[in-house]
């Protein structure tokens, strides 16, 4: 079945992004949401882009990002995260802090500090999380095709997803011939 892959690894070997759950307690996001990536790379598109400009230098890359919204979820393949939870703490910053919660209480996390949760590889090697679509319809690698070079500049100019520490590189990989490449150990 041919397949579209966006495949993001991060620089430092760290991810530091936060979501909260249903109980509203920060956790990491590992690995990030299909959302995140899609927010990340819309981002990227319309950064420091007037409206003047925006149909010649975005609008092949906005379809491409609508074509991808029409697609079911992709497949999520990541890193196998190393179990570090023996030695998370809370950390000491250094920062000025005065926008206190609606309380009052200066004591309280703020999502400004340095993260508590940090995502690193199980074992020895970049951290990665891919994204792949994949489909047997007709038309899936006709759009591929015609989106795939807007795609392809728009992973290249992929700087960050999460926080600012959370620096990637990433990239777009098409397999027509409809093989899929073997999932290593260090991936789930």
């Amino acid at each position: 079945m041919p397949s579209l892959t966006i495949q993001c690894r991060y620089v430092a070997h760290s991810y530091t992004g936060m979501r909260q759950n249903r109980n509203l307690q920060a956790e990491l996001d590992w690995p990030p949401a299909p959302a995140r990536l899609h927010q990340a790379l819309l981002a990227t598109t319309l950064a420091n882009l007037p409206d003047a400009l925006r149909s010649a230098f975005a609008d092949r890359t906005l379809d491409a990002l609508r074509w991808l919204e029409t697609l079911p979820p992709p497949d999520v393949i990541a890193s196998r995260l190393a179990d570090d939870s023996g030695y998370r703490r809370a950390l000491n910053v250094a920062m000025p802090h005065n926008s206190p919660s609606k309380d009052g209480d200066f004591s309280r996390e703020h999502p400004d500090l340095a993260p508590v949760f940090r995502a690193t590889p199980d074992e020895d090697g970049p951290l990665l999380a891919a994204y792949r679509w994949a489909s047997d319809a007709s038309d899936f690698s006709r759009k591929a095709a015609l989106h795939l070079p807007a795609l392809r500049e728009a992973t290249a100019r992929l700087r960050y997803l999460g926080r600012v520490e959370d620096c990637v590189e990433c990239e777009v990989h098409w397999r027509a011939d409809g093989k899929e490449e073997p999932v290593n150990g260090a991936l789930e």
